[in-house]
Formats: C-alpha cells, structure tokens, sequence
C-alpha cells in the first residue's frame, strides 16, 4: 500500500493509482457527526495510548475491525512544526488505517495551527485532536505555566477555544478535542471548583461557542494535576459515567464519545443504547 511519501508524490502531480493501476476508491465511513447515510466511525474507537497506538499496533487493530476509528499518540506541535520535513516518517502511516486522527499536544494558538496544517495538507489525517486531558507531569506542571498543556489547559475555556478555532481555520478536515470531566490541583485536595458537573458543561459550552468544535470525546474522570502518577490518574479518580451521558442529554447538537473505564465491546454497547452519545472508545484494560 502507498506509504506517506508516495502520497506526497501524489499532491506534487505523481498521479493517484496504486501499483497495480487501480484507482483508490471513496471510503465507505464518515468522520462527522452527521455522516449523509455513511457509517459514523466513532461508534467504536481505539484511545490514543502513549507508546502504543503506533502504526504497527494500529495495524493490528486494522486486522481486527475495518471500521473502527484509530487515532496516533499524542504528537507534540513542536515536533510537528519543526521536524516533519527531516522525519516524514514521524507521522508516516499505511493507507489500511483510515480512518484515523492524529493528537496533538501543545497551547500555542498558533504552533497548533501550523501542526494542524501540516497532519492534514502533508499527511492526510481524518481528523485532528487537541489533548486535553493528558495529566502527565511532563506537561501540566512545567514551570512556565504558558507552556504547560494536556488537561492544564481545562483550566483556561477560553483560550482552548481559540486553539481549537484557529485549528479548525487551519484545515479543511474536523477538529476535536478529547478532555476530561475536570482537574484537582492534588488527590486529596478540597478544591473542586474545576472538578464538577457544572464545570465541565460551562467547558463545553464555552469551547463549543468559541471554536464551533462539535465533537467532545470525554474521559469520565478528574484529572488530578499532581501527587499522582500518569497511571494513578487512569484508575485513581472515580468514574463518572452519569456525566457523560449527562452532557449528551444537555447539549443535543453536539457529539460525545465515552471514555474511561470502557474495556470490552459489551460495555461499549451498554453506553451507546440509549442513541444519545456518538461512541465508545476503548483504552487500556
């Protein structure tokens, strides 16, 4: 199958067929909300895992469902803007995985913009992701806090919104952001302001208003910023699901996919009978 340079080729005028002189044929999925009679790819997805979801394992995943949505790794827009001309294959991939989206991680309105540019004119992605709800330490508690990025950037509405409208005017693909129910400065913290029900809806009408970003793929936990590992903050703070389901019963025109704690097909299921949430994403059991 074509490889990332050989799409590359085809956009500076090397033609659009494939070895064997067939030409590539529509998709028979949707990546939007509203997928004109198609299949909504989303109803079932794989969540980007750090050192995991590389195009091998995605592959793999390929072998299993044609339909099912993949998505990369977290993709920093530093390392996007800066290297993907001397590592194309960075963000190289088989044309077997579509459809797939790319996350990227970062808090620069324009850096972010630049990246989103780059995955969709050079690469080809389906789709483009603005983390934010990874709780690494790595980059929730950097010491310029400007830079910091992954679920610290919940704090801040507003100017998620204007990475995700400067994204979305960036490309003619859809933006997405994937988030969480909220974030607590520590485990054990008091504090809650950033961690409710009424935080996290006042989040997604704030991004959507500001962005016109529509679909919300929600981890069903709080974040908790420090004091707790990358791995205690999967399993750590408690599953929220009712939330979830929550935000699709209140905000109809937008789409929510469930994340969390959602590990087998059946439980994947469960979620989306009632037809309000767009899809379950599966993650690490």
């Amino acid at each position: 199958r074509r490889r990332w340079g050989a799409r590359l080729s085809e956009r500076m005028g090397g033609g659009g067929d494939d070895a064997c002189g067939a030409t590539s044929q529509p998709p028979v999925w949707s990546t939007r909300w509203d997928s004109g009679g198609r299949i909504d790819s989303h109803r079932i997805s794989v969540a980007p895992m750090l050192e995991c979801t590389d195009t091998h394992f995605r592959r793999v995943c390929r072998l299993v469902s044609r339909r099912a949505h993949l998505w990369t790794e977290m993709v920093n827009q530093d390392a996007v803007v800066h290297s993907w001309r001397s590592k194309p294959e960075m963000l190289a991939y088989g044309d077997e995985e579509h459809p797939l989206t790319v996350q990227l991680g970062g808090a620069s309105p324009e850096r972010l913009a630049l990246a989103a540019t780059v995955c969709d004119a050079e690469y080809r992605y389906d789709e483009i992701n603005l983390n934010c709800g990874c709780p690494s330490a790595r980059v929730v508690n950097k010491k310029d806090v400007a830079t910091c990025f992954g679920a610290a950037l919940m704090r801040d509405p507003e100017h998620v919104g204007e990475c995700l409208r400067r994204m979305r005017e960036a490309v003619d693909v859809p933006v997405t952001v994937k988030h969480r129910l909220g974030v607590r400065p520590t485990e054990k913290s008091a504090d809650d302001s950033m961690d409710s029900y009424a935080f996290v809806s006042d989040f997604v009408d704030v991004v959507n208003q500001a962005s016109g970003v529509k679909h919300f793929i929600v981890h069903a936990r709080a974040a908790v910023l420090s004091g707790l590992s990358t791995t205690g903050n999967r399993t750590v703070p408690p599953l929220r699901h009712r939330e979830v389901h929550a935000l699709a019963d209140d905000f109809p025109r937008l789409g929510f996919t469930i994340n969390g704690g959602v590990e087998t097909m059946d439980q994947a299921a469960e979620h989306l009978e009632s037809g309000k949430l767009r899809g379950g994403m599966l993650g690490r059991a």
